[in-house]
């Protein structure tokens, strides 16, 4: 996955195309210096630099120390079984970024995350000429809302990251929150309680 270049989208189209695609991985990649910005006001600045793709979509919030993978696997199959197009959006991948969203039970395609990361990148360079920094979970949690809506999928299983009130996805509004098992983790970023 993300070996191919994407020719479709005219950010990408202008210069060698293979650089432009390690291009947009690079700043992902670099975006981690910033670190864990725990709050709300960034990551609503930038979904509304976006067009707020979180406003087009149904969400299913799931949290938990503990099988949330699981819980939103399980959930994802339900809707598609039931007939809906679905996104699913969990975090961290193993191998290639591409595996943080699924469409309809597959990994979204190379063309479908670079399109969607291009637009978060044009976004979160906007953002940086007005001071603001954007974190490498802010922007593959945008890059996932983009993926979606511009999919217009029917639900999306949108799993939690480290968690805690300040955590990049609740920015969104659910249909339904779902909370697994919960323990003590993450305490230097999140507290004691």
């Amino acid at each position: 996955m993300l070996r191919r270049p994407l020719v479709k989208d005219p950010v990408l189209i202008s210069g060698d195309i293979m650089n432009a695609q390690d291009s947009l991985f690079d700043w992902l990649a670099g975006l981690e210096f910033f670190g864990v910005k725990l709050g709300l006001s960034q990551t609503r600045l930038l979904f509304d630099e976006l067009g707020s793709p979180d406003r087009q979509l149904k969400f299913i919030h799931l949290a938990g120390s503990n099988g949330k993978g699981s819980t939103g696997a399980m959930i994802e199959a339900g809707l598609r079984g039931a007939g809906y197009t679905t996104g699913f959006y969990s975090s961290p991948h193993l191998v290639t970024v591409n595996e943080r969203f699924r469409l309809n039970g597959e990994v979204a395609d190379d063309d479908t995350v670079l399109a969607a990361l291009a637009k978060v990148k044009a976004a979160g360079e906007r953002m940086l000429a007005k001071g603001h920094k954007i974190t490498y979970f802010e922007a593959t949690t945008a890059t996932a809302a983009v993926i979606f809506a511009d999919r217009k999928v029917d639900f999306v299983v949108w799993e939690t990251g480290m968690g805690g009130r300040l955590d990049a996805t609740n920015l969104v509004t659910p249909l339904a929150s779902l909370i697994t098992s919960i323990s003590l983790e993450h305490k230097e970023y999140l507290g004691d309680t």
